[in-house]
């Protein structure tokens, strides 16, 4: 009889540690390895130096590991050059959203494609800033001797392991035909100028043609700067800047 009750006791100490030791190992789990690792194998890297001088260079620009939706497990969310979809000669950037879960990395969302261009447009610089829990993105491009202005300021939030966007500032002017518009696209609202529409994109953070021209935290990464990326159409040459080293980074993995 004492023995039998030792092994229940024995038993039931092994089902009380049994939740926290599982609890500890997840705890455990080195993210910036798995997702490393995952990159490794599975994704095309950007080659800076191919596309500085070639437009067809394509892959991850910058890799970001953070919690972006406060569950405590962090995402991976990669940015990436990519073929444009309706124009294939032509690039776009688009945003990956993985999250590690059940001991499988998996693509649980994907933006949809932002376009390095316009016509008219002789080149697009773009930068990403992500602050707390939301990925901003500013760009802006313009054409010979200004004949065409265009930016776009967008957020984006994690919600249920889905990227949202959340806000989408645009402007377009072409000046020759007298085209012009300044709308936030998420929920349609049209501004009458490009006055009304920056004065909404700074009380939004996103204020577009500001960030591209005038900041120069992209030099140093500060202010939660990921990345610059300047797409050429022309003479001028490709420029990326990514802050997060994820070149570097990956040989550790």
């Amino acid at each position: 009889m004492k023995r039998f009750l030792s092994i229940l006791l024995v038993l039931i100490c092994l089902l009380t540690i049994m939740p926290t030791a599982a609890i500890q190992s997840s705890a455990k789990t080195n993210y910036n390895k798995v997702y490393y690792s995952y990159i490794k194998k599975n994704l095309k890297v950007l080659n800076q130096s191919k596309f500085k001088a070639r437009k067809t260079a394509r892959g991850v620009v910058s890799a970001v590991i953070k919690d972006l939706d406060g569950d405590k497990i962090p995402e991976l969310v990669t940015f990436s050059v990519v073929a444009d979809k309706e124009e294939k000669s032509l690039n776009a950037l688009k945003i990956y959203l993985y999250k590690y879960t059940k001991g499988k990395v998996k693509l649980c969302s994907k933006s949809k494609s932002i376009p390095l261009y316009s016509a008219g447009s002789y080149e697009a610089t773009v930068c990403c800033v992500i602050k707390g829990k939301k990925i901003k993105i500013f760009e802006a491009a313009e054409g010979y001797g200004g004949s065409v202005c265009w930016t776009r300021g967008m957020s984006f939030v994690v919600k249920n392991n889905k990227l949202k966007r959340t806000k989408c500032f645009k402007s377009y002017a072409f000046y020759r035909y007298d085209q012009f518009e300044y709308v936030e696209e998420v929920s349609g609202k049209k501004y009458s100028s490009y006055d009304a529409l920056e004065n909404a994109e700074k009380k939004a953070g996103l204020d577009s043609s500001c960030h591209c021209y005038s900041c120069t935290d992209y030099k140093s990464g500060k202010g939660g700067h990921v990345f610059r990326l300047v797409n050429s159409n022309d003479i001028c040459p490709n420029e990326v800047k990514d802050n997060t080293k994820l070149r570097s980074k990956l040989k550790s993995y």
